[in-house]
C-alpha cells in the first residue's frame, strides 16, 4: 500500500456503509494501520531489520543456502519486529533499545 492510500483511508468517512460487516472490517483494518504507521511501531521495525541482519548472518555461517535473503524480506523482519515487541511485553520492558 502507499503512503497516499493509507492516509486517505485513514481520513476516510464511514457514513455510506451499509453493509455492518464491511463497517467493522474498515475499522479493523484502519485500525492496525494507525498502529503499524506509530513512531512505536517504527522502532519495531527498526530492530526487526537489526534482529533480522543478524539471525540472517548466523544461519548463513551455519550454511542455510538463502539466509540471506531474510535480510530483505519485510514480512519477515515485521515477523522479527512484532516477536520483539512481544518478548519485551513479556519481560516488562518499556524500550526496544
Amino acid at each position: 500500500m502507499t503512503k497516499a492510500f493509507i492516509k486517505g483511508f485513514m481520513v476516510m468517512k464511514l457514513r455510506n456503509i451499509k453493509s455492518l460487516l464491511l463497517m467493522k472490517t474498515l475499522i479493523k483494518v484502519i485500525k492496525t494501520l494507525r498502529e503499524l504507521s506509530s513512531k512505536e511501531s517504527l522502532e519495531y521495525f527498526r530492530e526487526g531489520v537489526r534482529e533480522a541482519w543478524k539471525l540472517s548472518m548466523i544461519a548463513s555461517s551455519w550454511g542455510h543456502p538463502e539466509a540471506s535473503s531474510w535480510r530483505n524480506n519485510r514480512a519477515y523482519i515485521m515477523c522479527i519486529g512484532l516477536t520483539v515487541k512481544w518478548v519485551y511485553q513479556l519481560l516488562g520492558i518499556g524500550d526496544v533499545r
